[in-house]
This record gives structure tokens, sequence and C-alpha cells, in this order.
């Protein structure tokens, strides 16, 4: 890696890390226990991309993590060894733009969700949320 290049991939790092934090955050918006999003975040990530990627390496490229690497600047899947060949990734630009997608997705359903769950104003008999739903009151004004 040249020196100049390491501006660009650590730009995609961050960037990459903060899409992944977003997406995280609605998949545990979207998942209401706690312990079963860990769990759903953690077999996804560790088995069943890897299998994904294990039997069809072209499916890596699409998946979270592999456009969270190909955001970041990664070039190959260098990860994967062994008897299953790496599969190339997307461009910076391809993978952060379905990083963003995968985000953006995420915490729209997430949000349509919540709203939907929230109780509060559903005991008040209205058809849909009053506009200060989620706002919180500071000092008594």
């Amino acid at each position: 890696m040249w020196t100049s290049d390491v501006p660009l991939v650590l730009l995609g790092s961050v960037a990459s890390t903060s899409l992944w934090c977003l997406f995280g955050a609605a998949v545990g918006a979207l998942v209401r226990n706690m312990v079963a999003a860990i769990i759903v975040a953690f077999v996804w990530v560790m088995y069943v991309e890897w299998a994904l990627v294990s039997f069809v390496p072209d499916v890596g490229r699409w998946t979270p993590t592999g456009v969270a690497k190909a955001a970041s600047g990664w070039t190959r899947d260098a990860l994967s060894s062994g008897p299953f060949p790496a599969g190339d990734l997307l461009p910076v630009w391809a993978g952060a733009l379905v990083m963003i997608a995968y985000a953006v997705i995420a915490a729209v359903a997430a949000r349509l969700i919540s709203v939907r769950r929230d109780v509060t104003w559903k005991k008040a008999g209205a058809s849909r949320p009053p506009p200060h739903v989620g706002a919180r009151k500071v000092g008594g004004l």
C-alpha cells in the first residue's frame, strides 16, 4: 500500500464502521430482545455469511461484510483461504453505496416498526401517532 492511499483507506474504514453502527442499531431496534439481536448478528456474520461465501464466492461481494470491506478499501477477500477461492470485492464507491443502502433500509424499517410497536398513542384511540411522540419535555416546559 502506498502512503498516498493511507488517508483514503482510513476515511473508508471510518465511513464503513459508521455505517456498520447505523446498521447494527437498526437491527437492535428491529429485534426487541437484546440477547436475540446479538445472537442473530453473530450467527449471521460468523456462520451464514461464511457458508454463503464458501459455497458461492461471488455472493460474498454483496453481503454486508463484503460491501463493508469494499467500502473500506479492500480489493480482494483475503480472509477466505483454504479450499475455497477468494472472491473479488466491489469497487470502493459501489461498496459504499450498497452499504449505505443496507443501513438506510434497515433504519427505515426499524423506524416504521418501532412506531407501530409504540403503545402510548394507541391507548388514546388515535389512528396514527401525534407529532410529539418521541419528543422529550425538558424542565417541565
